[in-house]
């Protein structure tokens, strides 16, 4: 729990702990399950959990205002080294459970996933100190789609006023 994540558990949640997810159609729910590779993606966790780890990257491994993980390491994390691409220098891809994108002409960093009923994505821009948590309790991916756009372009707006302002 040295990053501030209280409730992350890579179990069952406590009942009523953890939101629905729905069959499309959004009335039958699923039932809770695990997924195989749980590392991979399976980590339950509130809102205010995601926004811990959020903060942990956007201070470069530091939580708190304590270092936890040095920050060469969030470097190695968010940069992908094993692909063709990234030992020709390309620095877009998967890294170490980290990708890195570029949308708009703006870098971000981050992972999105996805289970029966249930989508989810954390992006950062680690250049502007800004980034974003969201979770739908659909499979609708149009959905998801839109939310993204609309959160990026909210944080790209009002971060780059901000940023321009100092």
């Amino acid at each position: 729990m040295p990053i501030g994540m209280k409730t992350a558990t890579y179990f069952e949640p406590a009942p009523g702990a953890a939101t629905t997810l729905y069959h499309p159609g959004g009335k039958a729910p699923f039932p809770y399950s695990h997924i195989i590779m749980r590392p991979a993606g399976a980590v339950n966790a509130s809102a205010n959990d995601m926004a811990a780890y959020l903060q942990f990257y956007l201070d470069r491994g530091a939580a708190n205002g304590k270092l936890v993980v040095p920050s060469h390491e969030i470097d190695r994390m968010e940069n992908p080294k094993s692909t063709w691409a990234a030992k020709e220098g390309l620095k877009t891809g998967y890294g170490l459970s980290n990708f890195w994108s570029v949308e708009d002409g703006f870098v971000y960093h981050g992972h999105d996933g996805g289970v029966d009923g249930g989508l989810t994505d954390l992006s950062y821009m680690p250049d502007y100190g800004v980034g974003y948590f969201f979770s739908i309790n659909s499979e609708s991916g149009d959905a998801f789609e839109q939310i993204g756009k609309a959160v990026r372009a909210y944080n790209r707006l009002n971060r780059l006023t901000n940023y321009a302002s100092r």
